[in-house]
């Protein structure tokens, strides 16, 4: 049962990074974009 519990809570760690990783490269390429766009 301990087991399974901290699996789960790992489990949880590792989608709370990759929700905010896509997030992160959602925000950069937001932020990339004009920013390419602009310049020349």
């Amino acid at each position: 049962m301990r087991k399974d519990l901290e699996a789960n809570e790992v489990d949880m760690a590792f989608l709370l990074c990759l929700l905010l990783l896509t997030q992160y490269q959602d925000m950069l390429v937001n932020v990339s974009i004009p920013a390419t766009t602009v310049i020349p």
